[in-house]
């Protein structure tokens, strides 16, 4: 299976857990968490990579999914990480994100960055473990995010951190922060690396 029913089969393989039908399509069986675990974050980096951006379609949000593919990890992320924040920011928080995933020293999937230290603190990412639901409650709000995540895993946003690997708001100074190089700052955000 070649061109855009490949891509889109990949696509759907990566974002849903769908399963192909031997050319003939794809039907909405999930595939087994393993399956999805090995496959999901690089398909979907790799299809959106490549696939015309008309034919690579953005699944709509769903604020109720359960933070196990890159797209909704990452989403909640910026939603939560940076919902107030200037679109510029909240893509930078998605680029940290994503460097870490490349970075040494980081887990290499897109969830396991996120969710990196447990519920409990310490965290990586504060709304991962202050023990609050995780559900976004503006769908507005939420839709920018996931439209964010969705470009950055697409490789359709630039990184406005220049390769950051960690952020803090202007509301604290955490320790670290004078051991790392600012990279950049944006809204209420400052950057490192």
């Amino acid at each position: 299976m070649r061109g855009p029913l490949a891509t889109m089969a990949a696509l759907c393989l990566a974002l849903a857990g769908c399963v192909t039908d031997g050319g003939q399509g794809t039907s909405a069986a999930p595939a087994g968490a393993a399956v999805e675990a090995l496959r999901a974050e690089a398909a979907l980096r790799d299809v959106l990579a490549a696939a015309p951006r008309a034919r690579a379609e953005m699944p709509p949000p769903d604020p109720t999914a359960p933070m196990a593919d890159p797209l909704t990890c990452l989403a909640r992320t910026v939603y939560w990480e940076s919902k107030g924040q200037p679109v510029e920011g909240q893509r930078a928080v998605a680029h940290v994100v994503l460097n870490r995933a490349r970075a040494s020293g980081y887990p290499d999937r897109v969830c396991e960055v996120v969710t990196q230290g447990g519920p409990s603190r310490p965290c990586q990412f504060s709304f991962y473990c202050d023990g609050r639901d995780d559900t976004p409650r503006e769908p507005e709000a939420y839709e920018t995010a996931h439209r964010v995540a969705w470009e950055a895993l697409a490789g359709a946003s630039a990184d406005p951190t220049r390769g950051a690997v960690m952020f803090h708001n202007g509301t604290v100074r955490p320790s670290w922060a004078r051991a790392k190089r600012r990279t950049a700052t944006i809204g209420d955000h400052f950057f490192y690396r």
